[in-house]
């Protein structure tokens, strides 16, 4: 909202550098000058993800994308297809306004999909987490990930981004700023760092059992 609706329509009158940060995935829509402005923008490590579990199930390859139907998931959905596509997975998205709708769309998902990817679940209406682990104890068949730290009470799996990196980075970008460099110099760049979660209990459920070097460098969800 800041690069949309502050930065761009005053563009061409602000005489002070920009650094951005927290652009989900891509900053093309916005036609940024080349001259002013450079930023980091907010990669979730989904590839990653995807390569992570794939020596444990190397033959997956329908995967659902379940999500809550918002402005963000809708903008965001033809890059998922894109990055998902090309780690030959076929992908399904299902955008839900409300926990009814997920459960349903959770309990076919076992049936049908290879892989569920829940991506968040903030702006789900009525969004009951009591019910929602009891509905996936019940039902999981197969992994379920995701990259937001917040989701892993749900997923067996998860591959998350250091949110802190983002002012790390926008931090040396400014620095940089005032120390001379124009900002046409310092290139867009993304987070790279990442976290790895397990959830045994889930894990228990579906039979996952992660080498020991996969254990050692993640961080352990149970009851």
């Amino acid at each position: 909202n800041a690069l949309k609706y502050l930065l761009l329509p005053n563009i061409h009158t602000i005489e002070i550098p920009v650094v951005f940060c927290g652009i989900n995935w891509t900053a093309d829509q916005y036609k940024l000058p080349t001259q002013g402005v450079t930023g980091i923008l907010e990669v979730l490590p989904l590839e990653e993800l995807v390569q992570t579990l794939k020596p444990y199930y190397p033959e997956m390859k329908k995967l659902l994308v379940l999500n809550e139907n918002t402005t963000t998931s809708r903008k965001t959905k033809p890059v998922l297809d894109t990055v998902l596509n090309d780690q030959g997975i076929l992908v399904s998205q299902e955008l839900v306004d409300d926990f009814e709708s997920w459960k349903s769309v959770f309990v076919r998902a076992n049936q049908n999909y290879d892989i569920i990817y829940l991506q968040t679940r903030g702006a789900i209406k009525n969004w009951n987490h009591d019910e929602a682990l009891n509905i996936i104890k019940e039902y999981i068949k197969i992994p379920l990930v995701t990259c937001e730290e917040f989701m892993m009470p749900y997923a067996v799996l998860g591959l998350t981004q250091i949110s802190k990196e983002q002012g790390f980075l926008a931090g040396e970008a400014a620095k940089r700023i005032l120390r001379g460099t124009n900002p046409s110099d310092i290139p867009i760049t993304k987070n790279q760092l990442s976290k790895i979660w397990i959830n045994t209990d889930l894990a228990e459920k579906i039979g996952f059992t992660p080498d020991k070097e996969l254990l050692k460098q993640a961080k352990i969800v149970s009851k």
